[in-house]
C-alpha cells in the first residue's frame, strides 16, 4: 500500500495549491519581478515551514546571456524560515545567473529561479533533507504559503495513512510539496491549477493520470486566503485498491500574503 500513498502524496499537493482570481502576473512568461519571494519548506521527516526571501534587487528570471562583458553580477539575498513552534532560521546567500545558494543555522539551500518561481532542495542539521519552493510576491500579485495536513483511508482493508503538505500560490501559478508521516521519507512536488469560485473563493480541480495511477482532487481556498480544504481519490495501476482522503491547511507562520 505504500505505492498508493506515494501516488497520493503526488496528487494531494496539486490539490491543495490554490490561486487567487487576480492573475496579476505577466502571463505565460512568468510572474512579475520582485524583491520579495514567499514560499514553503518541507523536510523528509515531515517538518514543514514557511519561507520568506528578500533580494537586493527585483528578480524574476536568470539574466539573459550577453556576448561580451559586462556580465550581470550575483544578487544578494536574505531569508527567514519560520519553523513550527515559532522558531526561525536566518539565511543569507546569492542568486547568480538563476542559481540560488543560501546557508544559515546549519542549513544549505540550493535552487533554480525560472520566471518568478524558485524550486530546490536543502540539507540541514542531523542529516535533514527536503525541498523548498517560493514565488514572486508583489502588491498586484501577492504570494500565499500554506501549511497543512492530509489523511486518507485505503480500501479494501480500511488502512489509514496521513501526512503533511505545504503549498504556495501567486496569481495563476502554484506549486506544493507533500510528505507521508513516518513512511516513505520522500518529499513529492507537483504543480497545479485553479479557477475563480463564487464570492471571491477559488475552486481547485486536479486530474493526474500516468503509468503509476490516477488522482482526482477538488478543493477551495477561502476569499480571504486564510484556509484551504478539499478531498481527493486515487488508484494505482495493477493494484485493486483505492484511497479516499481529505486535506486542510492555513497560512504558514511568517508568510502572510502581500
Amino acid at each position: 500500500m505504500r505505492t498508493i500513498t506515494r501516488i497520493l502524496a503526488f496528487g494531494l499537493v496539486g490539490a491543495v495549491v490554490a490561486c487567487s482570481s487576480d492573475s496579476g502576473g505577466t502571463g505565460p512568461s512568468g510572474l512579475s519581478p520582485s524583491t520579495t519571494y514567499k514560499g514553503i519548506v518541507t523536510s523528509s521527516n515531515g517538518t514543514t515551514a514557511g519561507l520568506t526571501l528578500t533580494f537586493a534587487s527585483a528578480v524574476a528570471s536568470p539574466p539573459a546571456p550577453m556576448p561580451s562583458p559586462p556580465l550581470a553580477g550575483p544578487v544578494d539575498v536574505t531569508g527567514t524560515a519560520t519553523l513550527p513552534g515559532g522558531g526561525t532560521v536566518a539565511l543569507t546567500g546569492t542568486l547568480d545567473n538563476g542559481t540560488l545558494t543560501m546557508t544559515g543555522g546549519g542549513y544549505t539551500l540550493t535552487g533554480t529561479l525560472t520566471n518568478g518561481k524558485f524550486e530546490g532542495t536543502f540539507t540541514g542539521p542531523g542529516g535533514a533533507t527536503g525541498a523548498f519552493a517560493a514565488m514572486s510576491s508583489t502588491d498586484v500579485t501577492p504570494a500565499y504559503a500554506y501549511c497543512g495536513t492530509y489523511s486518507e483511508v485505503i480500501t479494501p482493508g480500511n488502512i489509514e495513512e496521513d501526512g503533511s503538505f505545504n503549498a504556495v500560490v501567486a496569481g495563476t501559478y502554484l506549486t506544493g510539496q507533500s510528505v507521508q508521516s513516518g513512511g516513505l521519507n520522500d518529499v513529492v512536488t507537483l504543480d497545479g491549477t485553479a479557477s475563480p469560485g463564487s464570492g471571491g473563493a477559488t475552486n481547485i480541480s486536479i486530474h493526474s493520470s500516468g503509468a503509476q495511477g490516477t488522482i482526482n482532487a477538488s478543493g477551495t481556498i477561502t476569499a480571504d486566503h486564510a484556509t484551504l480544504t478539499g478531498t481527493y481519490t486515487a488508484s494505482v495501476v495493477g493494484e485493486n485498491a483505492t484511497a479516499n482522503g481529505r486535506f486542510s491547511g492555513t497560512l504558514c507562520p511568517g508568510t502572510t500574503g502581500g
